[in-house]
């Protein structure tokens, strides 16, 4: 079992480039910190706010000076 997992850890690392984000379970508080924080990014990430900023958007066009 513990071979298994070495080689699935070995491949896993060989592929970490290809990730936005890296996160190791070392630390499990620091782990969850960190997984929030990759949460919190991914929400706020402009391709996911396409509907706010079309609001912001349209309603700023609409405002007469």
């Amino acid at each position: 079992a513990a071979r298994k997992r070495l080689e699935a850890a070995v491949k896993e690392i060989s592929q970490a480039r290809e990730y936005h984000y890296i996160l190791t379970n070392d630390k499990l508080e620091y782990a969850v910190l960190l997984l929030e924080s990759v949460l919190t990014a991914e929400a706020i990430k402009t391709n996911q706010m396409q509907n706010l900023i079309d609001e912001v958007l349209q309603d700023a066009q609409s405002i007469h000076w």
